[in-house]
C-alpha cells in the first residue's frame, strides 16, 4: 500500500477509541448485547456471517486482483494496531471472539480507507459498524431480520 494512503488509515486508527467500551453498560441502546468474549455465538451464526458476506462483496466490487496486495497490507496495519487493545491471538482462527473481532474491525475500516480512496460512497451498513466501533464498540452480529444499515440493527459488545 502506497505510504500516504497507509498513512491515512493509521491517522484514523489511532485515533478511534477501538474495543475501549466492549462489555460497559450503554445508555439508551435497546439494541441486543453480549457482555463477554465467550457469549459471541460464532463465525458460522447467521447473525454474523451476514455481516462477513456483506464485506466481503464490498471488497469483491472494489479490490481488483491487481490491488490485493494492497488491502492486505491494510488489514495487516489495522490487526496489528488492535492486537494491542484486545486479547488477539494470531494462532487462533476465527472461533475465537477476539480474533474475530480484530478481523471485523479490519476489514471495516480497511473499506472505510477504500471508499474514500476510490470516491466511492460509504454504504448505510459499513457506515452503521463504523459508529460503534468508534463508540468503543464491536458490532458482532446483526439483528434478526435486519439489514444493517442502522444502529439498531447491531449486536453489540
Amino acid at each position: 500500500m502506497e505510504s500516504s494512503k497507509l498513512q491515512r488509515l493509521k491517522s484514523r486508527i489511532v485515533r478511534t477509541p477501538l474495543f475501549s467500551n466492549i462489555g460497559v453498560p450503554m445508555l439508551n441502546a435497546s439494541n441486543p448485547r453480549i457482555v463477554q468474549w465467550d457469549a459471541w455465538l460464532g463465525p458460522e451464526d447467521p447473525a454474523s456471517l451476514a455481516i462477513a458476506i456483506r464485506q466481503q462483496e464490498l471488497h469483491d466490487v472494489l479490490v481488483p486482483p491487481e490491488e490485493e496486495q494492497e488491502w492486505v497490507a491494510s488489514l495487516r496495519f489495522v490487526i496489528d494496531h488492535v492486537a494491542t487493545l484486545i486479547p488477539y491471538d494470531p494462532d487462533e482462527d476465527v472461533w475465537h471472539a477476539p480474533t474475530a473481532a480484530a478481523w471485523s474491525a479490519a476489514w471495516t475500516f480497511s473499506l472505510e480507507h477504500l471508499h474514500a480512496a476510490c470516491g466511492v460512497p460509504l454504504p448505510a451498513d459499513t457506515a452503521a459498524q463504523l459508529v460503534w466501533f468508534e463508540r468503543g464498540h464491536w458490532p458482532c452480529a446483526l439483528v434478526d431480520g435486519a439489514s444493517g444499515a442502522n444502529l439498531k440493527d447491531y449486536v453489540i459488545f
